[in-house]
């Protein structure tokens, strides 16, 4: 009959053995999880799964693609568009001032108007026009306000001349027109013939000294959508802003 005592010991040594083992074995699987972001040359890299959760925060804080946008927004840097009874204006936070904003993506409600020029338009450009004088120069208003159906003529006329695409790039649908704020004049005769005369050279010039800008610029068409007017100034009403957009 085998010896109680040697049964004894030979179990110790079992749990001794097994004991051993299983603290080999917990100590490497704590080794290799240590050593799980070193990848081993050519092991492809995991790819953390992404939840619809992590999904939506990226959609959101992924850039949007940046649009072509109006010159006169871009410039005023610190402006703030707002809507009143359907019309858009921008207030410049540094000079504090307000304007009605138009283009080919903000209209104007097809009864708005002021039904003539601005007197504060036509006042400073008066004062415009005796600068001009006094330099012997000649400046008078060829189109001052127009109402939507007669910016609706105009349109339609340069349609019927010369094609849609054509009339988009020279003249504006009615409602998109900055003539019908009141604030807007061609000066002389909307031609290019006033481009590079020294009439329209003057113009460029001094024309922010009095609160105007050349409104679509030059070098702005493919962001107006307008080809380069040099006889359409806008009247934005303050000296301060207009200066510190012809200079940007």
């Amino acid at each position: 009959m085998p010896d109680s005592s040697n049964i004894s010991r030979f179990k110790a040594a079992v749990c001794i053995l097994l004991a051993v083992a299983v603290i080999f074995g917990f100590a490497a699987g704590f080794s290799l999880a240590k050593k799980g972001d070193r990848l081993a040359p050519g092991e492809p890299e995991a790819v953390p799964s992404t939840t619809a959760a992590q999904e939506s925060t990226t959609a959101k804080t992924e850039p949007a693609k940046k649009k072509k946008t109006d010159p006169l927004l871009d410039e005023i840097k610190n402006g703030s568009i707002s809507k009143k009874d359907g019309v858009y204006y921008i207030t410049d936070e540094q000079t504090g001032v307000k304007f009605i904003i138009v283009n080919k993506s903000y209209g104007l409600p097809k009864d708005f108007g002021p039904g003539r020029l601005k007197k504060k338009c036509r006042e400073a450009f008066e004062k415009l026009a005796a600068a001009a004088k006094e330099e012997g120069l000649i400046l008078k208003i060829g189109s001052g306000y127009r109402s939507y159906s007669a910016q609706k003529a105009v349109y339609d006329s340069f349609v019927k001349a010369r094609g849609r695409e054509s009339a988009d790039q020279i003249a504006a649908k009615p409602g998109f027109s900055e003539h019908q704020t009141g604030m807007a004049i061609d000066i002389n005769t909307s031609s290019d013939v006033f481009t590079g005369s020294k009439e329209g050279n003057w113009l460029s010039e001094h024309c922010a000294e009095y609160g105007f800008i050349v409104r679509y610029g030059e070098e702005k068409t493919d962001s107006t959508g307008y080809k380069y007017e040099s006889w359409h100034v806008r009247y934005l009403g303050s000296v301060k802003l207009a200066k510190m957009i012809y200079k940007s």
